[in-house]
């Protein structure tokens, strides 16, 4: 079948042979123990949650690091309007970046 995983079969939704019920608790199977593993990670986490210190110094030299980046890279767009499609997402990314990491360093001074 195409678009099936490598080395199954797909069998119909409301077919009632051994392979069917086999592959339909396997899959149950799999699916509950992510779920398991991911409650297990929620309520008794493998490593003890750090302190979030925020150090105004490092976290500005990272975002000047960036903007360097940011102009080593610049390229010619193929549209020449202000803030066309292109100039807005890459605009939008930008922002993202840095509205992760104010939130990563906890990046308050009030």
């Amino acid at each position: 079948v195409a678009g099936a995983a490598k080395g199954k079969v797909h069998h119909g939704p409301l077919e009632l042979s051994l392979a069917s019920v086999s592959t339909f608790v396997t899959e149950c199977a799999q699916f509950c123990m992510i779920l398991f593993f991911a409650w297990m990670c929620e309520n008794y986490p493998p490593f003890t949650p750090g302190e979030r210190v925020w150090d105004r110094d490092v976290f500005y030299c990272l975002i000047v690091v960036f903007f360097i980046g940011c102009l080593a890279t610049i390229r010619e767009g193929k549209q020449t309007e202000i803030l066309n499609r292109d100039q807005s997402e890459e605009w939008k990314g930008w922002m993202q970046y840095i509205f992760l990491m104010y939130h990563y360093y906890a990046a308050s001074e009030t």
